[in-house]
């Protein structure tokens, strides 16, 4: 009997199995002061997004042993914001914080009404997990 990845000593058992990426999206179309108010998209009801403060958003997803890569998007039509941030990643937990920034800022600054935010979750997973 051969040798596999689960026999090799001192390999945590879920580095083990092939890798199946799972993508989460959720998206929503801003309303006065920043504010999420028509949910567009959501891939899951594990992910969620919450406004915490000017140009601040907090994201939830599920959870997976492997790396999760978030790509945020902010459609603009006036264009109020130039893009969105992330400011900080916690993989492990499921948790991330974006910010929504100005051209030539890297301060905060807040989406106007009818602007998008669009974030896409790639996690990476094992398929014996």
């Amino acid at each position: 009997m051969s040798a596999t990845a689960q026999d090799a000593p001192g390999r945590p058992f879920w580095s083990t199995g092939t890798r199946e990426p799972k993508q989460f999206e959720i998206a929503y179309t801003i309303g006065a002061t920043g504010a999420l108010t028509t949910l567009l998209t959501q891939t899951d009801t594990a992910i969620t997004l919450t406004r915490t403060g000017v140009g601040t958003y907090n994201l939830t997803f599920p959870l997976t042993p492997g790396l999760a890569k978030i790509a945020a998007y902010v459609f603009s039509p006036a264009p109020t914001v130039s893009s969105a941030i992330l400011t900080a990643l916690n993989d492990v937990a499921g948790t991330a914080t974006l910010r929504t920034i100005g051209f030539g800022a890297a301060t905060a600054v807040e989406l106007a009404v009818s602007d998008r935010l669009h974030v896409v979750v790639e996690a990476d997973s094992r398929g014996d997990s």
